[in-house]
């Protein structure tokens, strides 16, 4: 005979507490709503009774899916790693867990992949596959979802933006170089639709003309990717 789950009475009575504080307790929303010894207490008693919360009523229930869709260009790029994880633990931190999509490259495929996130009830989007004029930025403005970029960064900013100093990065690869002695320094240039690809090679200009060099050869991918690279190269 198939045993029946525990509910959250049957906790909340095993732990001698009213149903709500329960609630609150296994929540991780609103678990700093209770102090922490009770907590520890209503959730030792749920383990122990084999309890597992049940996210798709609390969805029904709160509207809130407590889900956030990570979109990146390229799962398989070693980049995206870190950030992915980073991302993941800060999430978890605050009771969400990630959907990750993988946008191809490209910004159609970014704005379909937002457009089934969204069709999946997602609470925010995370977003390391912007372009300089990105329409899933467009998207979520108008549809009033929460979007944070990482990574690459779009021309108008209409949205947190998480990234790096790329020119700044730029500029320290080139002292290094002419440091070395080296003076003919030529770059590889990322795709210029992006704003990784645009100020780096920016920052490249800047500094070999502060630096009183005349700037090597810049050639532009057409992709971050090995093959468009090594044509490049």
């Amino acid at each position: 005979m198939k045993q029946t789950a525990p509910t959250l009475k049957m906790i909340a009575a095993a732990a001698g507490v009213h149903a709500s504080t329960a609630s609150r307790a296994l929540d991780p929303a609103r678990r700093h709503l209770i102090a922490e010894p009770l907590a520890r207490h209503i959730e030792e008693t749920a383990r122990e009774l084999g309890y597992r919360r049940n996210v798709g009523a609390a969805a029904l229930r709160t509207g809130r899916s407590q889900l956030v869709g990570v979109i990146l260009p390229d799962v398989a790029n070693p980049v995206f790693g870190p950030i992915l994880q980073g991302v993941e633990e800060a999430l978890a931190e605050e009771g969400y867990a990630a959907i990750i999509a993988n946008a191809g490259g490209t910004a159609e495929k970014a704005l379909g992949a937002a457009e089934n996130l969204l069709a999946r009830r997602v609470d925010a989007l995370v977003s390391a596959s912007a372009e300089l004029d990105d329409p899933v930025v467009s998207l979520c403005l108008e549809t009033g979802i929460p979007l944070v970029l990482v990574n690459r960064a779009e021309a108008r900013l209409r949205t947190h933006t998480v990234v790096a100093d790329d020119r700044r990065g730029m500029r320290f690869a080139v002292e290094q170089l002419a440091a070395l002695g080296h003076r003919h320094i030529g770059h590889i240039a990322g795709p210029q639709g992006v704003s990784t690809g645009l100020w780096r090679r920016d920052g490249f200009i800047e500094a070999m003309r502060e630096m009183g060099l005349a700037a090597g050869p810049v050639v532009t991918a057409t992709a971050y990717s090995r093959a468009s690279g090594a044509m490049a190269a």
